[in-house]
């Protein structure tokens, strides 16, 4: 099941209900405590092949203000016809429920794309997501690196890491959130978006920090470490 919150809203989306691979959708207001089913939704690829999101479990799910929509990466969908573990990207449009599937590039080469996975952890700050962790059937292991979606070109890029000794080891079911910038306007030129990432199954390090920009900064200080992304 994905999960994200949108004001006082949170919307879950798939996940596994009695052995059912569910796609449906639900808001739960935060304020009243009652649950919406949202209804009346398109979901089909352009060309009419089938569903254009897919359900199932482990996909990321991120609030996405510029558009109003839910983006979903990746997750293990159920489906006979599919791979354990996919690497789609989907948009869900909030005001015109409609699911849509992206096509994404890479920066340069294929490094660039991430592997399929399953109970990964990504993030949207400044219309651009960030994603790290999560587990690969293919592979059978926890997987690292950093990688960066530009959500206006939706081209994917792997973000190169400066201090890789400091490196988090390679995990999934972890957090990864964004932290606030500080209340200084206009914000110094050199700042850098910082996150945190905690926890996660296989994880030796159970707390980091980092900045984000164009590349990651890993700065570890005992249990927990931060990385710059400029």
């Amino acid at each position: 099941m994905g999960s994200c919150v949108r004001g006082s809203e949170l919307w879950i989306f798939g996940g596994i209900s009695a052995y059912n691979w569910e796609n449906d959708v639900h808001t739960l207001d935060l304020e009243s405590y009652v649950w919406t089913t949202i209804t009346n939704i398109t979901n089909v690829l352009e060309d009419g092949s089938g569903p254009a999101y897919l359900g199932g479990k482990g996909h990321t799910g991120d609030y996405r203000p510029a558009t109003d929509s839910i983006i979903v990466f990746g997750g293990s969908p159920g489906v006979d016809t599919e791979p354990v573990n996919v690497n789609y990207v989907c948009e869900f449009n909030i005001t015109s429920r409609v699911w849509r599937r992206w096509n994404t590039t890479a920066a340069s080469s294929e490094d660039d794309i991430p592997p399929a996975r399953n109970v990964g952890s990504s993030m949207i700050v400044n219309d651009v997501l960030y994603l790290f962790g999560g587990f690969s059937d293919l592979s059978q292991e926890d997987l690292t690196g950093v990688y960066q979606l530009d959500l206006v070109t939706r081209v994917w890029r792997l973000l190169p890491e400066i201090t890789l000794n400091q490196s988090p080891s390679g995990r999934d079911s972890l957090t990864l959130i964004p932290l606030p910038p500080p209340a200084i306007d206009p914000l110094p030129a050199d700042y850098r978006t910082r996150a945190v990432l905690f926890g996660g199954w296989g994880a030796l390090v159970f707390s980091m920090c980092c900045m984000i920009h164009a590349r990651v900064d890993w700065l570890s200080h005992c249990v927990v470490c931060g990385v710059l992304i400029r």
